[in-house]
């Protein structure tokens, strides 16, 4: 038996099959992320394959739109190569300024004030972070994932992009698993439950939080919907 993270400790690795063993699943389909404050799990509109669970600290959800800066910088920079490259007899100094306004993404305002973000680290382990995390609480609306807690799941099994940003909102340890790792370790009849569990418990509430329809209802009616 590897030495795993919690809850995986007290598996009974006679309980999974030969061709799928537990050590195997541990060692190919999950990872271990360790986050500071602000750092970005991922971001909205990224595509994924895995859902992650939170070991320890706590990860927030934002409920609504985060503008970051650096993605704001690269949208300009991606329009001004775009912008140099057309025939300048088409481009009028009208559609010049028009074409200015059309690069603000459509779900966020021009009074939308851009998130600060930085990173830290090289390679493989650049993170980025969000420099002022206690505002971006004070100024957005967000969900706790706590302990115990999967998110990111309907991304996922849809194969959809991430419908909001996920970041840490202090130290945290959180795994990643793969799809296909998930299903596996439903062997473990424990683990099993544990998820129907989490399920029923608050999974299905941060699930409907991730859908459009239900993102901003209120928390009362919310329960209504999940009971």
């Amino acid at each position: 038996m590897v030495d795993a993270p919690l809850p995986f400790r007290d598996m009974n690795s006679e309980l999974f099959s030969r061709s799928a063993p537990l050590k195997d699943i541990l060692r190919n389909d999950t990872r271990l992320h360790s986050f500071q404050s602000g750092d970005l799990v991922f971001r909205e509109g990224q595509y994924g394959g895995s859902v992650y669970l939170v070991l320890n600290g706590s990860i927030r959800i934002a409920l609504s739109q985060l503008l970051l800066d650096d993605d704001t910088r690269a949208k300009k920079n991606n329009w001004m190569r775009l912008w140099e490259k057309l025939p300048a007899q088409i481009l009028g100094r009208g559609q010049k300024q028009s074409r200015r306004a059309s690069r603000i993404p459509s779900k966020v305002t021009r009074d939308t004030k851009p998130v600060s973000t930085s990173s830290r680290g090289v390679g493989n382990a650049t993170r980025i972070f969000l420099q002022d995390v206690p505002g971006v609480l004070d100024e957005h609306a967000t969900s706790a994932i706590g302990v115990g807690d999967l998110f990111g799941e309907m991304s996922a099994v849809t194969r959809s992009p991430r419908e909001y940003t996920a970041f840490a909102e202090g130290s945290a340890k959180v795994l990643e698993i793969r799809w296909q790792g998930l299903k596996l370790l439903k062997q473990d009849p424990a683990f099993r439950g544990l998820l129907d569990e989490r399920y029923r418990g608050g999974v299905l509430t941060t699930h409907l939080r991730e859908t459009k329809l239900f993102r901003f209802l209120p928390e009362k009616q919310l329960e209504q919907v999940v009971a």
